[in-house]
């Protein structure tokens, strides 16, 4: 059993404290309500924790989509201390990205508040006006049927979300224009990079949520006139759709090559989002000391 599930994990670092892995795209990182296989799942059977329960070992999440260093607790020691750091913000996380079109400037910040999009729920958007941001939906679209829990969530209050990006390179996918970007989020939000790249007109790569034809809204919630008139240099809709149609591509040849797996410990491969937590930095819970995890990512 343990040898077979060596096989999907890239462990960065172990120790009797916390765990550091590589994580797939593809992957979930934690089994969720209804106990799907996750990577917490294969760290747990291979290398267990103090308490024996897999629900005591995530301080912190990706997303399924989003690839890179994630960390476990395998102490009680480590679940607290971890929990605080993360929710205290002093555990430092970049990510590396590659959105569609050539951004015209080196650096910047992205300063949009986000709120669950009553439109495409459960995904994200920008909250754009003062109706939303207040929380005054009409059930008129037919939602008034859904249960307390869903409402609970769509009438959350927005919240102020900021990401720094850098052009790390200029690059072509398929002699299409496509940036590799630094992103650093300051706040930790659900889907912010993609959010926020989405809504400068820039989406990420292999994006089925908040890219092109994805299941979210388009651009963040932005519409297309304000897009045009802020963003000129945004990656134009043909673009998205060529780029779109080369990850499609992409995807139909792994999938006849047997290169995409269809579980929860997908090794990722093309076409996949291009996103990925590239570094992360904390102190150790026992030690204090610091220490550094990084992992470059496959695109």
């Amino acid at each position: 059993m343990k040898t077979e599930v060596r096989i999907h994990l890239q462990f960065i670092y172990v120790d009797s404290h916390l765990v550091a892995v590589a994580k797939a795209s593809g992957a979930l990182s934690v089994p969720g309500p209804r106990r799907n296989p996750s990577v917490a799942n294969l760290v747990h059977a291979y290398l267990g924790n103090e308490s024996d329960d897999v629900s005591k070992m995530s301080v912190h999440r990706l997303d399924m989509d989003t690839s890179g260093v994630i960390v476990y607790a395998r102490s009680d020691l480590a679940l607290g201390k971890l929990n605080e750091a993360f929710r205290d913000r002093t555990v430092k996380k970049k990510y590396q990205a590659l959105v569609c079109g050539h951004i015209s400037v080196q650096e910047g910040e992205i300063n949009l508040p986000l709120k669950r999009d009553k439109r495409s729920p459960p995904f994200m958007c920008v909250a754009i006006d003062n109706a939303e941001a207040n929380g005054d939906f009409d059930h008129a679209d037919g939602n008034i049927n859904k249960h307390d829990g869903w409402h609970k969530m769509m009438r959350k209050a927005p919240k102020q979300s900021l990401t720094l990006f850098e052009v790390v390179s200029y690059e072509f996918m398929d002699g299409l224009p496509v940036t590799r970007l630094a992103l650093t989020p300051v706040t930790g939000r659900r889907h912010q990079l993609r959010v926020h790249c989405s809504a400068i007109g820039h989406p990420i790569v292999g994006d089925d949520i908040y890219g092109i034809r994805g299941e979210g809204t388009p651009n963040g919630g932005i519409a297309e006139a304000v897009m045009d008139a802020n963003f000129p240099g945004r990656a134009s809709l043909e673009l998205q759709s060529e780029i779109n149609q080369v990850v499609q591509s992409r995807r139909q040849a792994a999938r006849e090559k047997g290169m995409l797996e269809q579980d929860a410990c997908c090794t990722g491969g093309p076409g996949n989002l291009c996103l990925h937590a590239q570094f992360l930095s904390l102190h150790h819970p026992l030690t204090n000391a610091p220490i550094v995890f990084t992992v470059d990512p496959e695109f």
